[in-house]
């Protein structure tokens, strides 16, 4: 039984030194928060849906700080928090009977050391044993119940709170922000009129102004497109006169080209044909004197052969008349 308490008080203490230690955590942590007028809560995480109507800038600051400004917990973050730490509890002290019941198994070793005994006195310790066991069965039944009961009873009023704060903060947060929308929506409607009766006055001057701007525009434009027509007109005249005298000038150049071209063709006509003649002459007379002159040669050539052979045939005969002679 002391043992028991000791365990249990034991994990009791562990459990509150694990609260103590987040809290002092949460305290100095990050948190963050809207800088919006309407923002009223801190968040735990940056993520969180509360900050998705932010009007301003999420900043991260510290629990400390953020109650120093007049914030509140967010109870959508906070919340998870408090049931999570009232699941541990449970968790924690469901695990007590358990350890209680690990220990009332030491009756059964007792059991199994009293077998070596005699017959009587092992029914004696069987019995006895039997009679331990059952309180202590029925103790840690009604702890684990007891701590059970408790754990409820603690989570209830827990999430009740949470649930209270919840609907009180929202309840502020709409009340606050009514009067708020609606100074916001007065401003809007003064800033408007305001805005419209300062709007007429310089529409209409504007109106004035572009009406004299457009008579004074007219008015000089008059005599500058009257000018600008004169000299439209006397450029084109001049233009058109300068086309006449480039034409005609032009025809002329071109008669005169047309003309020197013809005659510089008709002599160089001539002067080829005079050359072509000339060329022909020539050739024909070169032509008579290589033939003439051929011809010469060829005679020359062909006495001197018929001299030649005719030598050649009277040696050879007065050389076989010695021969002959010679030999008779």
């Amino acid at each position: 039984m002391k043992q028991h308490s000791i365990i249990l008080t034991l994990l009791m203490l562990i459990v509150f030194m694990a609260a103590n230690i987040t809290a002092s955590a949460q305290s100095t942590g990050t948190v963050y928060i809207c800088t919006g007028k309407y923002s009223v809560k801190y968040h735990s995480k940056e993520d969180c849906s509360g900050l998705s109507a932010c009007t301003g800038d999420i900043v991260a600051t510290t629990v400390a700080k953020a109650k120093a400004n007049g914030k509140e917990e967010c109870l959508k973050c906070y919340a998870n928090s408090t049931a999570n730490k009232a699941k541990d509890v449970k968790k924690t002290t469901t695990t007590a009977p358990a350890t209680e019941k690990k220990t009332t198994t030491k009756p059964a070793a007792e059991k199994k050391t009293t077998t070596t005994k005699p017959a009587a006195e092992k029914k004696t310790t069987t019995t006895k044993t039997t009679t331990e066991k059952k309180p202590a069965a029925k103790k840690t039944t009604t702890e684990k119940k007891t701590t059970t009961t408790k754990a409820t009873t603690e989570k209830k009023p827990a999430a009740k709170k949470a649930t209270t704060e919840k609907k009180t903060t929202t309840t502020k947060a709409t009340t606050e922000k009514k009067p708020a929308a609606k100074k916001a929506t007065t401003e809007k409607k003064t800033t408007t009129t305001k805005a419209t009766t300062e709007k007429k006055p310089a529409a209409k001057k504007a109106t004035t102004e572009k009406k004299a701007t457009t008579t004074k525009a007219t008015t000089e434009k008059k005599p500058a497109a009257k000018k600008a027509t004169t000299e439209k007109k006397a450029t084109t005249t001049k233009a058109a006169t300068e086309k006449k005298t480039t034409t005609k000038k032009a025809a002329t150049e071109k008669k005169t080209t047309t003309k020197k071209a013809a005659t510089e063709k008709k002599a160089t006509t001539k002067k080829a044909a005079t050359e072509k003649k000339t060329t022909t002459k020539k050739a024909a007379t070169e032509k008579k004197t290589t033939t003439k002159k051929a011809a010469t040669e060829k005679k020359t050539t062909t006495k001197k052969a018929a001299t030649e052979k005719k030598s050649t045939t009277k040696k050879a005969a007065t050389e076989k008349k010695s021969t002959t002679k010679k030999a008779a």
